[in-house]
């Protein structure tokens, strides 16, 4: 059995929807935790986050229209629970 070397971009991005799913909740969470603003640049921001969906988009693992659905559903509940 051959076994492909682990490389830098298999250590960070796990693959498929459920992969997908979970970082989009994880950063749904962050978002709602920094009310909606950007976080702040630090240097561990330079590294691939736990929450980075733009492959998962890229590749058709994430849908465009679930995105934005679901970021959609989490503000307006935020904001209307204020």
């Amino acid at each position: 059995v051959l076994h492909k070397p682990l490389t830098m971009s298999s250590r960070f991005y796990g693959g498929g929807e459920r992969e997908a799913l979970l970082r989009l909740e994880k950063g749904l969470q962050q978002m709602i935790i920094n009310d909606f603003c950007e976080p702040h640049l630090t240097a561990s921001s330079l590294m691939p986050s736990e929450i980075h969906l733009s492959p998962y988009l890229r590749l058709g693992c994430l849908s465009p229209r679930l995105f934005y659905q679901r970021i959609t559903q989490e503000y307006i509940k935020a904001k209307t629970s204020n």
